[in-house]
């Protein structure tokens, strides 16, 4: 069963290793202004045309979380863009308020979303809503002192992570437009 990854240590090497997988895609570096509730931040975006995603991540803006932030469409240079679908990642403990998670099942690592806090707290974007629609793979994992259900986004690694990725951020951003 999988388990909840909560050490701030391995939080930190899973993280890198999430980002790694991006940069092994040898993505399109494009200088952007991403808007964000704290104001616009200029940063570098890593456009992957073999999957139609964009990402970006940071620790500075969340604090207590990575923000990894995605979107769809190619971000122009110098351009300005806004994130379609976040997947934040806490970076020492459970945060439960936070819908991203590394879990590990023995010495495979997996990246998973809580169904929850999606959809940047417009109306109808609740758990229910989430699972309601969710047609992948999920599992329950042990999170701290309780068992739940998590989508599983992708395992670190395996060599279709980023087509994993890319298919959950896609239909994460088209559950978000239906409901609209």
């Amino acid at each position: 069963m999988l388990r909840v990854v909560s050490n701030p240590d391995k939080l930190r090497e899973y993280q890198g290793k999430f980002e790694k997988q991006f940069m092994l895609a040898t993505p399109q570096k494009i200088n952007c202004t991403i808007n964000t509730k704290e104001g616009p931040t200029i940063a570098h975006i890593f456009w992957l045309p073999n999957y139609g995603i964009w990402f970006y991540s940071d620790i500075a803006i969340q604090g207590n979380r990575w923000w990894n932030v995605f979107g769809v469409e190619k971000p122009i240079n110098l351009g300005t863009i806004h994130p379609q679908c976040e997947v934040c990642i806490p970076n020492d403990g459970i945060n439960r308020r936070v819908a991203g998670a590394f879990a590990e099942d023995g010495n495979n690592v997996f990246v998973l979303h809580r169904g929850n806090r999606y959809g940047g707290g417009k109306e109808g974007m609740t758990s229910d809503h989430f699972w309601s629609n969710y047609r992948y793979e999920s599992e329950y994992m042990i999170d701290g002192d309780q068992v739940n259900r998590v989508a599983v986004i992708g395992e670190l690694g395996n060599k279709d992570f980023l087509a994993n990725v890319a298919s959950f951020i896609s239909w994460m951003i088209k559950l978000q437009e239906v409901s609209e």
